[in-house]
């Protein structure tokens, strides 16, 4: 492994496929607060890295150019980055009130195509469209002013109104509140606070303030939801700190409690930022801004807010699903299937990717209980991850109900990579039990319930539910807590404190639903010298068969220290040819190292074959050891003597 300048990583022999930038030492780097312009120049002298340009904007237009107030109007533009990263924000300012653009379409050579359609009152409107990609380069069309247009009439008498298309059964309907621009935040009170011309217009504290606050006005919501979800756009530089709260109001007016409004823990994007969904019934809504200066009085600054109002009781409710059977499980329980409960697989983009599983996460997902129907729940979670943050899919593998209902997420069926925590989403599965676990004690139909899947996926993975082993790169349990693998809080504390009586019912469960195994043999070859094995299986009693977890050659050469060792044919070998050691090489390794992938958490014997023409030498030839990909830990090691060797 190559490198000409000091690096931080602690290790002196690595193995390596490049020369330059040491992996390792690039993540100590970061840790340290280093930017990866930093680590790259640290790592290539002399190197220069160009700053991001700005994304460019094409085919910016509003179809049709008129029309009356029955007119569906279309606005559009395709923006492309020089990089292929997608817009932190995306807007269309109509009449100088913004509203978010939808990615509907594209690739990274064509570009990103977002759309917003809407109906508008008679007069003549104006427009412009406003992308941030969020490392301070604004791209808008037109680039000063607006554009004119459309223009919107009387519907003509003569011609009748077009019939309304019904909505579906079991359809979710969702609406967003934005406020981006200047005459957005307009109407509100301002405590300390002013509206600045970043970007299209945004919050900051005024000159000589260190605090300050904005209340918007109360707001009408565009319709009755039962899931309000957040989403936001901020700088906060140099321990200046920006929080918000939120209020709703139900049928009737009467206003509830201000509830705050957190960051996602399973929202990893740098920008914007989601929270998770409140739930609650609701026709109005209000929030609040709070701002914190920071050092040498720097102002955060606000200029982003995305309120997105869902109505998902539209389907069956978590009752009548409790009543109906279902996708059979691997033993017992039963789980309720993606069209059972109405998952609307048009939104649903994300292909299924798969790795064996190892690992369990429990999560909560922070929402209050409140009276809403969980399987309305359900269907909201869903949608708010698929659409609105752009995920494609939900990032649960399964949820579970207070009614003790498990319900399918993710598509694609056992051993899917979801999207709930971050790098450990590959081989684990993610259980979200819906609810506020901080203080509040999960119901006892949702622990049965959990315990009993628990159960089936620890039989069915081959999972010690109270082990634990190296998951990932970290020594974790096998079934764990979201914070364990990088949650602040999630699940909750008391659902949290609970995981080790979690694991012990689960393994008790295990016990009395596996029962005695099917009997069973297999045959096969003891050595092989093709790539095509056959397995001779035998049972009476088996119903299926899970063969044990996959190894992979690189299939990269043997290598060796330079004049040592001497190629032969051997008809014996697999590849044909074999190393002999000679008199007087060099001492080291003359053949190898060969590396291979192993899965995690499984136990493998290794087998070396050697030839030795002596059989009778007490001498130590060499010694056989297994260890990792950079000689730092050690698995397993033996010396071999000339004495070890049998005669052909």
């Amino acid at each position: 492994y190559c490198r000409s300048v000091p690096c931080p990583c602690g290790h002196e022999t690595m193995y390596g496929h490049g020369v330059g930038m040491c992996q390792h030492g690039a993540r100590v780097l970061a840790e340290q607060g280093y930017t990866y312009v930093d680590i790259l120049t640290h790592y290539y002298s002399g190197v220069e890295v160009p700053s991001p340009v700005a994304g460019y904007v094409s085919g910016a237009a509003v179809r049709p150019a008129s029309g009356d107030e029955n007119t569906q109007f279309t606005f559009e533009a395709v923006y492309a980055s020089p990089i292929g990263d997608l817009p932190m924000v995306a807007n269309v300012i109509i009449d100088g009130r913004a509203h978010t653009l939808t990615h509907v379409s594209g690739d990274l050579e064509g570009g990103w195509l977002y759309q917003f359609v809407t109906r508008l009152p008679v007069g003549e409107h104006t427009h412009s469209f406003y992308f941030d990609d969020g490392r301070g380069h604004i791209s808008r069309v037109p680039e000063y002013g607006v554009s004119a247009g459309p223009g919107v009439t009387q519907p003509d008498p003569l011609i009748p109104t077009p019939t309304p298309i019904p909505t579906p059964d079991g359809a979710v309907l969702a609406e967003s509140i934005v406020h981006s621009a200047v005459l957005d935040w307009a109407g509100g009170a301002f405590d300390g606070v002013s509206v600045n011309s970043v970007g299209d217009g945004a919050l900051v504290l005024q000159p000589g303030r260190t605090e300050g606050v904005y209340t918007s006005t109360l707001l009408a919501a565009p319709l009755p939801f039962i899931g309000l979800g957040v989403t936001w756009y901020a700088s906060t530089p140099d321990g200046s700190g920006i929080s918000l709260e939120v209020r709703t109001a139900a049928d009737g007016g009467v206003w509830g409690a201000w509830r705050p409004i957190e960051r996602s823990e399973d929202d990893g994007r740098p920008a914007p930022h989601t929270s998770d969904l409140l739930f609650g019934e609701g026709v109005a809504l209000q929030y609040r801004v709070i701002l914190a200066g920071g050092v040498g009085g720097v102002s955060p600054t606000r200029e982003y807010l995305r309120l997105v109002c869902i109505d998902s009781r539209s389907g069956p409710t978590a009752t009548e699903l409790a009543a109906t059977q279902h996708l059979p499980s691997t033993g017992g329980t039963t789980v309720v299937r993606r069209e059972a409960w109405g998952a609307d697989e048009s939104i649903t983009s994300w292909p299924p990717e798969y790795r064996l599983v190892g690992a369990i996460i429990l999560h909560h997902t922070a929402a209050e209980d409140t009276d809403v129907d969980p399987a309305a729940m359900v269907r909201a979670i869903y949608y708010y991850q698929a659409a609105i943050r752009e995920r494609g899919d939900v990032g649960y593998n399964y949820l579970i109900d207070r009614l003790g209902n498990i319900y399918e997420g993710r598509a694609g069926g056992s051993g899917v990579v979801g999207a709930h925590a971050g790098r450990f989403d590959w081989g684990s599965i993610g259980i979200a039990l819906i609810g506020d676990y901080r203080q509040q004690e999960p119901p006892s139909a949702m622990l049965a319930s959990l315990t009993d899947f628990l159960a089936w996926q620890c039989i069915e993975h081959s999972i010690d539910p109270e082990g634990q082993g190296v998951f990932v790169d970290a020594e974790l349990p096998t079934i764990m807590g979201h914070r364990d693998c990088g949650s602040l809080t999630c699940p909750g504390d008391r659902l949290y404190t609970l995981l080790p009586s979690i694991r012990s019912e689960t393994a008790t469960k295990m016990a009395k639903a596996d029962g005695p195994g099917p009997d069973g043999s297999v045959a096969v070859p003891e050595w092989s010298k093709t790539t095509s094995v056959s397995f001779a299986l035998t049972s009476t009693n088996a119903v299926a068969v899970q063969f044990s977890n996959n190894w992979v050659w690189e299939g990269e050469e043997l290598r060796q220290q330079e004049n040592s060792g001497q190629v032969i044919t051997d008809t014996d070998a697999l590849n044909g040819w074999a190393r002999v050691g000679r008199v007087g090489d060099q001492a080291g390794y003359w053949h190898g190292p060969y590396t291979c992938e192993l899965e995690r958490q499984a136990d493998y014997q290794v087998y070396f074959r050697l030839k030795n023409p002596n059989s009778s030498a007490a001498v130590q030839l060499a010694n056989l050891d297994v260890a990792d990909d950079q000689g730092r830990r050690v698995y397993a090691s033996r010396p071999l003597f000339g004495t070890h060797f049998a005669q052909d």
